[in-house]
């Protein structure tokens, strides 16, 4: 009876801030769902997307979201003097590497990111990560904020269409994308960023500080599902991806379903690259951050003036208190599950 009992619980709801649409970069969730990886640790998820990083903080901040998919730099600003602290620490690495590109078509005779002097960049929005980022990578080759200029151009077919029809000279979004463009025979060419920004992860789940205080326990077992979705759609992307149709229909490319997926394998493998990505001797663990990757993120801000303050305490950035929890699982048996649930 009492197992019975305990069964019948009814499952936890993990509410998530998205500071993009929804694409198929966030497949892994919806499969994860299918394979009841978040039920097995009494979780459920409800989504909601909303336009950029700060609104994400905000309605974490506010307790309208338990965590969300927010970029690392927004800490580091906080801790600057003058600024508005944010009571929020990141408890799961999830972007590995940067997701944040800048790419120019193929024929553009920009060549390196100091021909962007005096040029329009489209991006996402102002509110969007990726902006701090790029100001700084750009002071880093000596190109001043009066010196080029931010359009804002959205994302998807709008963003495509100011690339393609030479509204911007280049165009600042994510990974995937650009290789959503390129899936359409559009030909890009990522700019290469100074050594400073490469390898650094860009984004991760933060919570608030009261959260980890109170509800350890829950932090706990949301990042271990999320890390189990990460494995289950890396070992199975098509059915990944598949899972990501039947939750949202609207978003399955037409036309014929094989030149779909394989338009559909080359976006998400993108993403997944960076998300199981770890650096040479560093241990594969799920979620967990290095004092040597928050060091890089700082001074790559710091050399492209968009801070001052480089001494910042890490442990109001990160806690890898949760990492050891995030990756108690088998690791095989979610391999083998997703495996078997090709359809």
């Amino acid at each position: 009876m009492l197992a019975s009992a305990a069964f019948a619980q009814p499952l936890e709801v993990v509410k998530i801030g998205w500071p993009a649409g929804f694409a198929s970069n966030m497949a892994h969730l919806t499969f994860g769902k299918e394979l009841g990886l978040f039920k097995d640790e009494n979780l459920d998820y409800e989504i909601v997307s909303m336009q950029g990083t700060y609104p994400v903080i905000q309605q974490i901040l506010s307790g309208g979201f338990h965590t969300g998919y927010v970029g690392v730099e927004t800490v580091v600003n906080a801790l600057q003097p003058g600024a508005t602290p944010i009571p929020l620490k990141f408890v799961f690495n999830y972007t590995r590497q940067s997701i944040w590109e800048i790419v120019v078509p193929e024929s553009s005779p920009i060549k390196k990111l100091a021909d962007l002097k005096d040029k329009t960049i489209g991006i996402a929005g102002p509110t969007f990560g990726n902006v701090p980022v790029t100001k700084a990578a750009l002071g880093a080759v000596g190109i001043q904020p009066n010196q080029f200029t931010f359009l804002t151009v959205g994302t998807g077919g709008p963003a495509f269409r100011a690339m393609t029809t030479g509204q911007i000279d280049a165009l600042n979004l994510w990974d995937t994308m650009h290789a959503t463009l390129e899936a359409t025979g559009f030909k890009l060419r990522e700019l290469e960023l100074p050594s400073e920004f490469q390898g650094n992860p860009s984004h991760g789940f933060a919570v608030t500080d009261d959260l980890i205080k109170n509800n350890p326990e829950f932090i706990a077992r949301f990042g271990r599902a999320i890390a189990k979705t990460i494995v289950a759609c890396d070992a199975n992307l098509e059915e990944c991806i598949r899972s990501f149709w039947r939750a949202y229909p609207a978003q399955k490319p037409q036309g014929p379903e094989n030149e779909a997926m394989a338009r559909e394998m080359k976006i998400l493998s993108a993403r997944m690259k960076k998300l199981m990505y770890f650096e040479p001797g560093e241990k594969p663990l799920l979620g967990s951050f290095t004092d040597a990757q928050w060091k890089r993120v700082i001074n790559s801000l710091k050399l492209g003036g968009v801070i001052k303050v480089t001494d910042l305490p890490m442990d109001k950035l990160y806690t890898n208190r949760f990492v050891a929890d995030f990756n108690k699982f088998d690791r095989a048996d979610v391999i083998r599950r997703a495996k078997a649930a090709t359809k």
